[in-house]
């Protein structure tokens, strides 16, 4: 809804502004369409380390201290050129993954500003306090003092200090070829956690992980992806995650049916 919602914005702004209409030379678009593309499914993936490479050079600050609210998808909905196709203001409908959008989530209109940087088209990010996906910290990390990290104890993992979702994946048995599933591995602490993936070696059954080390207010993706023998198999398997410096094991339960 949110994403007709956008689409239904900026024909409404077309109409009072003509000059949006100016085309940019295909090559230029596509170039642009692919550096977009590539950034959001990085971020998606929560694989941020690479996603820095396509950060305009004086906002990788920004990028490396800012909260970042997890995305499950996202649409590319509209590039507006400026007049010497150096600048752009391409808008994203991103569907939310943020726990208070409830398991359906939420589609939300994203504008992001792209300049042209050495051949490349690269994100520009400006310091601010708000954002669609709600408040996020903007700070410079020269300024910031490093805070020691403090071992959470039992009460701090039962205030979800670490949340793993969902628990449990379905591959259901009509699967006409293969199928992927996401499990979300969000940090809430003040300390970096690493992750450790133990295969249970289940035959068509791949596991990747997005990045082993997740810093904190961050998160990464552990992507499951399905390819049905010969013998297909039936019952529940378990992939077990250990999580460091806690010495936490988290077990996610994988169905086949």
């Amino acid at each position: 809804m949110a994403a007709g919602l956008a689409l239904a914005l900026t024909g409404a702004t077309a109409a009072q502004n003509p000059s949006i209409f100016k085309k940019a030379p295909p090559e230029v678009e596509e170039k642009l369409r692919a550096r977009v593309t590539q950034f959001y499914s990085l971020y998606v993936e929560g694989k941020f380390r690479q996603a820095e490479a396509l950060i305009a050079e004086e906002s990788k600050d920004i990028f490396y201290a800012m909260q970042k609210a997890p995305v499950r998808s996202f649409q590319l909905e509209q590039i507006t050129f400026d007049d010497g196709f150096q600048m752009a203001t391409v808008m994203v409908a991103c569907l939310s993954a943020a726990p208070r959008t409830a398991a359906q989530g939420i589609w939300v209109p994203v504008n992001g500003q792209w300049k042209l940087e050495n051949g490349d088209w690269r994100l520009l990010l400006k310091g601010r306090t708000t954002t669609p996906f709600g408040p996020m910290k903007f700070e410079d990390p020269r300024s910031v003092k490093p805070q020691p990290f403090t071992r959470p104890t039992l009460e701090m993992l039962k205030a979800n200090a670490l949340q793993v979702e969902p628990k449990k994946v379905v591959f259901p048995k009509d699967l006409d070829g293969g199928a992927s599933r996401l499990v979300t591995i969000q940090n809430n602490m003040a300390g970096v956690v690493h992750v450790e993936v133990h295969d249970p070696k289940v035959p068509g059954l791949a596991l990747g992980l997005g990045d082993k080390n997740i810093l904190p207010n961050q998160f990464t993706r552990l992507e499951m992806i399905y390819s049905p023998p010969a013998e297909k198999i039936t019952g529940t398997r378990e992939v077990r995650l250990t999580l460091q410096p806690l010495n936490q094991e988290v077990v996610i339960q994988v169905e086949f049916q």
